[in-house]
């Protein structure tokens, strides 16, 4: 699967999030977009919450949730 340039640039954001342990804010929305740098990259966890997303990366015990603007109905 090839990579847009803004993928390959989460990835090395994702790298240094791992390298630093430090929590970035400003992350993509776009829950499909996660899931492809899932797909390439094994250490990622992706999951949808009540609030938005959450990235998990195991190796340096991080997790990075965005919270959407948007609200759920019947929630």
């Amino acid at each position: 699967m090839k990579l847009t340039r803004h993928e390959m640039e989460t990835h090395a954001w994702l790298n240094a999030a791992e390298e630093h342990a430090e929590v970035f804010t400003e992350i993509p929305a776009d829950i499909r977009y996660w899931r492809r740098i899932a797909q390439t990259d094994p250490a990622v966890k992706v999951s949808e919450t009540a609030y938005g997303i959450r990235v998990s990366l195991p190796k340096a015990r991080l997790k990075v949730s965005y919270r959407s603007r948007r609200t759920r109905k019947g929630s």
